[in-house]
């Protein structure tokens, strides 16, 4: 979300937003262990890093015995050490974050690291654990319905806010957005976890035969999503009237420096050319009768007790409401930078100068802020930021000697559809001026819900070098059945940004360099 060096700005503002609480208030109140008193990310060589063993424990239902839990950390601690190329599929290779039917068939135990080395009754206790918080998240009574019912209070602000104060009240309208994010967070924190476990059980499912391959683009599909949303909004609304609705996203979220979409329109959109493809419409869902009962048989099987009509209904919404939290949520994080700008442009600050800038120097007083002392702090922030330029830090860390001598790991895609399409290449960059992507496999580095402008081109496919199988991305490229490759890793990347034109095989799972 923030890049391998972010500046200070946005490296504080995610740890802020995200990782210091939210991501973990979200997982205890699903039933998770409690970690809130544990930070998530850490800065080392001006890179962040997540702490795995925090990542690990995090997932472990709160009911969980002590000594169970910590050797279910230990375990995959290790087994990551010798695995590292597994560090972005953690809740897919290493442990199991919620119950799948495929978790009761034989060996399941022995494939999964974090359940190797339990007692057949610790692995009795661990699965019941989990099906049973599984169950409560599901629940029309659960955590996620529950907070499903503060989203339209939470668009109602967004638009409030939208409407704007008047400038000279910048610094306080900054951190009312701050706080106003700070509560959204923790919701789409929870919205997030609620919508991997519909996409792991959906998963499971396609492992076992329950249901095709291919059916959990099916459900995504059914999603009348924001991505739908905004592109049928691009194909149907006035140029202005799309920016008074979509014109807070920014591509790069936490980056200051980088324009929102109503700033500099035309670097994101071209209104002369249609629509990369019209938005199917929306009906909802369909699955047959067949597929339905296949689905109970096999909750009924592994002891889940789902109804197969209300997981369908709850994966559906998680997945929805995901993609609007995250859309809402960016809004306010657009809002606080554009306070700080407006700030800034009165007191002799550009956002340049602002992106070196801790967020507490603006939120710990509610005095004037000191712009002398502000100067100094983002001439020291800036000096360290280019000092760790020169640093190339290792993707991930398991010793103090690593940092010292690394290996580069080759990093397993997540392909996305089964699609496959031959292009030129076209690389986009936030805050630069986009290339003409007509007809192109992109390439981005790091995309997060600031990019979805290139939705309105026709474009061939896309690959990142960084997200996961369940990241923003993904959900894109299943809504608009677009072939894509997420989380190709850093190396494999700047290799591919060498190439003029690509193969792109999600079916074979296959990059191939054409020229």
């Amino acid at each position: 979300m923030i890049g391998t060096k972010p500046r200070a700005l946005a490296y504080s503002l995610y740890k802020e937003l995200i990782t210091d609480l939210n991501w973990a208030s979200a997982r205890f109140r699903y039933g998770y262990r409690d970690l809130r008193r544990k930070p998530l990310m850490y800065q080392v060589g001006g890179s962040p890093y997540i702490c795995i063993a925090h990542s690990i424990e995090s997932f472990i239902p709160a009911s969980v015995p002590q000594d169970v839990a910590e050797r279910v950390v230990e375990q995959c601690g290790d087994y990551l050490a010798m695995h590292p190329h597994l560090h972005d599929k953690i809740e897919f290779a290493i442990i199991p974050t919620c119950f799948t039917p495929e978790l009761t068939s034989p060996g399941a135990a022995a494939a999964l690291p974090a359940l190797r080395t339990l007692s057949t009754e610790q692995h009795e206790c661990y699965l019941n654990e989990l099906r049973q918080l599984t169950e409560h998240i599901i629940s029309p009574s659960g955590p996620f319905f529950s907070d499903l019912t503060r989203l339209p209070s939470i668009t109602d602000k967004v638009q409030s806010l939208m409407a704007g104060e008047p400038r000279r009240e910048s610094l306080q309208r900054m951190r009312n957005g701050l706080s106003a994010a700070n509560v959204v967070a923790e919701i789409f924190a929870g919205a997030a976890r609620a919508a991997f476990i519909g996409t792991a059980i959906i998963k499971s499912l396609e492992t076992a035969g329950v249901v095709s391959a291919g059916f959990i683009d099916h459900v995504t599909g059914g999603v009348n999503s924001i991505g739908r949303e905004m592109a049928s909004d691009f194909q149907t609304l006035h140029k202005d009237d799309f920016l008074k609705l979509h014109g807070h996203v920014r591509p790069g979220t936490y980056d200051i420096r980088v324009a929102r979409y109503d700033e500099t329109p035309e670097r994101y959109f071209d209104w002369q050319r249609p629509l990369q493809r019209p938005p199917k419409s929306m009906n909802g869902l369909t699955v047959s009768r067949a597929q339905v009962n296949a689905i109970q048989q096999a909750f009924d099987q592994c002891g889940l007790n789902v109804s197969a009509e209300q997981f369908l209904q709850f994966a559906q919404a998680a997945i929805a409401s995901r993609e609007k939290l995250k859309y809402l949520y960016a809004a306010f994080v657009s809002d606080v930078l554009r306070s700080l700008c407006d700030w800034g442009e009165v007191h002799g600050f550009d956002r340049d100068q602002l992106s070196f800038a801790q967020i507490t120097e603006f939120t710990s007083v509610y005095a004037d802020i000191d712009r002398k002392r502000l100067h100094q702090a983002i001439a020291h922030n800036r000096s360290r930021w280019y000092e760790t330029q020169l640093v190339r830090t290792p993707s991930i860390i398991c010793q103090p000697q690593d940092l010292f001598g690394h290996r580069v790991h080759w990093c397993n895609p997540n392909f996305i559809t089964r699609r496959a399409t031959h292009a030129r290449v076209a690389q986009v960059l936030p805050g630069q001026l986009a290339p003409d992507i007509e007809g192109c496999i992109v390439l981005i580095e790091n995309a997060d819900p600031g990019f979805d402008w290139i939705f309105t081109h026709r474009i061939a496919g896309f690959i990142t070098a960084y997200g996961g199988e369940n990241s923003h991305m993904s959900i894109r490229a299943r809504e608009f059945a677009i072939p894509a490759a997420i989380g190709v890793g850093d190396t494999r990347f700047k290799t591919l940004l060498a190439a003029t034109s690509l193969l792109l095989d999600c079916a074979e799972r296959r990059i191939q360099v054409l020229a």
